[in-house]
């Protein structure tokens, strides 16, 4: 079982399912796999070029089972919604012992656009001013965002393209990356 993402003649993501590689070959062809317009596998726990172990469900947390990492299988599925979440930095905890799974830099979401010559599913672009990291396939913006301290102080920042910077959303103070502090 994997997840594959069908691509348009255009690069664009239109659907992405989970599905096994044989009935993806029964119900689309295989002349449909690996081509564009078609499907291409994609990885659910792919961020930035890396592969995460998956996150633990809600069950699991609740039921206190200690899982064995083999086991566990690649997809990950909110047991309650029955529903993929979208994906965050947040909801894996650490690097997966398995790199070699991590393929095409991103977990296609709809919308999101391959790009061949990088054999890379990346998003649209968030701001004019943040340019692709292309070995990483993520966007970046011109001002580092300082995680560390943000997450000291529960602070929840957004971007300001205006201003080319980090903007404090509780107490609208902008970051200053020359005196690395809030104003």
């Amino acid at each position: 079982m994997g997840h594959y993402a069908y691509v348009n003649e255009d690069c664009i993501v239109e659907r992405v399912i989970k599905i096994s590689l044989v009935d993806i070959n029964k119900m689309f062809g295989e002349e449909s796999v690996n081509t564009i317009p078609g499907w291409l596998k994609t990885s659910y726990n792919t961020l930035g070029g890396v592969h995460y172990k998956p996150c633990i469900t809600k069950k699991e947390i609740l039921d206190e089972e200690v899982i064995d990492e083999e086991v566990i299988d690649e997809e990950v599925i909110d047991e309650e919604s029955e529903e993929e979440s979208e994906y965050s930095e947040e909801s894996w905890s650490e690097l997966s012992k398995t790199p070699e799974k991590a393929i095409r830099k991103n977990y296609a979401k709809v919308g999101s656009v391959y790009i061949r010559e990088l054999d890379a599913f990346i998003d649209p672009q968030p701001y004019p001013s943040w340019t692709l990291d292309t070995y990483a396939g993520l966007w970046k913006a011109p001002v580092k965002k300082q995680l560390s301290d943000f997450a000291k102080e529960n602070i929840v920042v957004d971007w300001d393209e205006e201003l080319l910077t980090w903007v404090n959303l509780y107490t609208n103070e902008v970051w200053n990356n020359t005196l690395e502090e809030w104003e």
